[in-house]
């Protein structure tokens, strides 16, 4: 599963500033997502911003979790199968091909 971060934000062509608040909102989701499924996660982000009382330390409990973060800018979203178990569709049931 891959969570963006920063979609539209953060760019002098369309929005300059950062919210400050979906940085948290997609660490949540991260947290319940491999909570509840055990799927792999991975979010895509510019800067991380965690100010607030005990966000800094919610993010290092999903870094010992195995919830996986990768800093730059994503240039494209594809359906592409990369694995052979893959091209059966998505396991999750609402999406098969």
């Amino acid at each position: 599963m891959g969570i963006i971060h920063c979609v539209g934000s953060r760019d002098e062509r369309t929005n300059r500033w950062c919210s400050r608040v979906c940085c948290m909102y997609s660490l949540k989701l991260a947290h319940l997502l491999k909570d509840h499924t055990g799927a792999q996660v991975y979010n895509f982000y510019i800067d991380m911003r965690t100010p607030g009382k005990g966000y800094e330390e919610f993010y290092n409990k999903l870094l010992e979790e195995g919830v996986l973060f990768i800093r730059g800018r994503v240039a494209e979203v594809t359906d592409w199968a990369i694995r052979e178990e893959e091209k059966a569709g998505w396991s999750c049931g609402w999406r098969t091909r």
